[in-house]
């Protein structure tokens, strides 16, 4: 299969991840089955957010259930860390403070609209060159 640079390189990084939790043979599989682990990304999971954070947490447990023949063993892991750093991001959204509306002052508002009138006639004043308003 032809893969991008970014393809391989997005391959190897999860294939180091799992480091010798996995065995050279494992490693291979998973190399051949490289469409399903694109597939994962495609689905929106991010490499760096997701999939590599369960695969170095795999790989620190000492044993593992079975054999690895293709990414999908990985599948239900990288979509529960996908819905736990969604929630987390969805709180920390929620804990940002929230704008409150300030009543005006009104007669703020009439000198503000004064100071802007008078700066708008100045602004189209075209300027003068003396106190006649010819040239000297």
């Amino acid at each position: 299969m032809l893969t991008t640079f970014g393809e391989e390189d997005a391959l190897e990084d999860c294939i180091a991840a799992l480091g010798s939790w996995i065995s050279t043979r494992e490693q291979d599989l998973l190399r051949d089955d490289s469409l399903s682990l694109f597939q994962l990304i495609e689905q929106g999971y991010g490499v760096e957010a997701h999939i590599l954070l369960v695969l170095r947490k795999k790989a620190e447990t000492r044993r593992k259930a079975r054999f690895v023949r293709t990414w999908d063993y990985f599948g239900d892991a990288i979509a529960e860390q996908a819905a736990t750093v969604d929630k987390e991001l969805d709180k920390a959204f929620r804990q940002v403070p929230q704008l409150k509306l300030v009543r005006v002052d009104p007669n703020e508002d009439k000198e503000r609209a004064t100071l802007e009138q008078i700066y708008n006639s100045l602004k189209r004043t075209p300027p003068h060159n003396g106190p006649s308003g010819g040239s000297e």
